[in-house]
């Protein structure tokens, strides 16, 4: 069930951990048993009190039945935090803790459309969480662009990579509910599309959506700025770019990265960006994709490079500067450049990968019960320990496991 996706066991806070140390009781979070009701949030209606907003998605007339609960299992894995809260479930509503100022409410409703026609659809609404004691205007806070951007992608991933839709995933557009059907029963259904338009047209006049540009497209800002990538964000190195640009960009950049047969490192770095789960970076092999992941949280994009340009001077890829210099003119090069403290712990990691030799892989490989050949890329090998969090949580007891076996030069790396 695990394997599958279909449960997740529930995290357990260090507090309750404490008080609940004499039990070796598991619990687990299974969204396909729970009960069918009647949601506070089944009701299609927009949404703008300033403190939480609400996006549909209008699955083509597919729905599976397992992908609401695919899909809360996603989040539970993704973000459940040591936080002591548990999400509150039914079988097709879902409200999940996000980060310490958000939570987000997945739900399935029902929509009659203007043509009499019939359709669930997949809504989800982010909310500000109100810490106790705290008061909140609408004048003050409204949802972080970040926090908005990383729960579409999540939805859409989850949905890319469902097992019910086809070879890319499933087929589905971004909606809200026009201003013409506010008060009627048969709902008229906007398009958001990439959220680049701040007006859409309607029977002559137009609806006003610069709100949902603002939070969900690319150059989104908000009263209270709290992003949840904060921790990623550098001095600008060069600017806003074009979209083209910054398309063209990331498609040299994932070329360089795949010719060079250094996707296997592009996840190894990845793994530090926070709110990107190593289960996503795990699922692709395409760099692409990869740097995608990176765009949901706000963490790259057309007026934000920065992390981009971090990432490759630090996967050695300082090569492909002249194939992509003239889509960031202003950037100066990577000569001058001084990448952040942020990815010490990284580059300590990488600079152990390229010390391993092809026996030492395998003998690494066995002593952590991991399969690798000698033939086997390196960083398979390092992204596999990643993954058992051999350069964190365990570090001390790794380091002293290389050097218990002979390996004293590559524990002196890790140290």
């Amino acid at each position: 069930m695990i394997r599958f996706g279909f449960i997740c066991e529930r995290t357990t806070s260090t507090s309750q951990a404490s008080m609940e140390s004499t039990s070796i009781e598991r619990s687990f979070f299974v969204p396909l048993r729970l009960a069918f009701e009647t949601s506070p949030s089944s009701e299609v209606k927009s949404v703008h009190d300033g403190l939480s907003i609400s996006i549909y998605y209008d699955l083509c007339g597919h729905l599976p039945d397992i992908l609401f609960p695919y899909l809360v299992i996603d989040f539970i894995k993704k973000y459940q935090k040591e936080t002591g809260d548990d999400p509150k479930l039914s079988n097709d509503y879902a409200e999940l803790y996000v980060d310490q100022y958000h939570n987000v409410i997945l739900s399935l409703v029902k929509l009659v459309t203007k043509q009499d026609d019939h359709k669930f659809l997949l809504k989800a609404t982010i909310k500000v969480r109100k810490a106790l004691g705290e008061t909140i205007t609408t004048t003050e806070c409204e949802p972080s662009p970040s926090t908005c951007k990383q729960v579409v992608s999540t939805i859409e991933m989850s949905f890319k990579h469902s097992k019910d839709g086809g070879r890319r995933g499933i087929k589905f557009h971004r909606c809200i509910p026009c201003d013409c059907s506010k008060t009627s029963e048969k709902k008229h259904m906007q398009i958001l599309g990439d959220f680049q338009d701040e007006m859409l047209p309607c029977h002559g006049s137009n609806m006003n959506v610069k709100r949902y540009k603002q939070l969900f497209g690319n150059t989104g800002t908000s009263n209270v700025d709290r992003p949840t990538a904060a921790a990623l964000v550098t001095s600008k190195l060069s600017g806003e770019i074009s979209e083209d640009n910054y398309r063209e960009l990331l498609s040299k950049v994932s070329s360089w990265f795949k010719e060079s047969e250094k996707v296997n490192l592009l996840k190894v770095i990845l793994c530090k960006c926070e709110h990107i789960s190593v289960v996503e970076i795990e699922r692709s092999n395409d760099p692409f994709e990869l740097f995608k992941l990176l765009e949901g949280p706000g963490i790259i994009s057309q007026s934000n490079i920065d992390v981009l340009i971090e990432i490759i001077a630090i996967g050695g890829m300082k090569g492909v500067y002249e194939s992509i210099k003239h889509l960031i003119p202003t950037f100066a090069g990577f000569e001058k450049l001084i990448i952040s403290e942020r990815w010490n712990d990284v580059r300590k990691v990488i600079r152990f990968g390229l010390k391993i030799s092809n026996a030492d892989k395998v003998k690494i490989g066995q002593l952590r019960g991991l399969k690798v050949k000698e033939s086997d890329d390196v960083w398979i090998l390092i992204f596999k320990l990643v993954m058992k969090e051999t350069f964190t949580k365990k570090r001390t007891e790794f380091v002293r496991l290389l050097k218990d076996n002979d390996m004293d030069s590559l524990a002196t790396l890790l140290e």
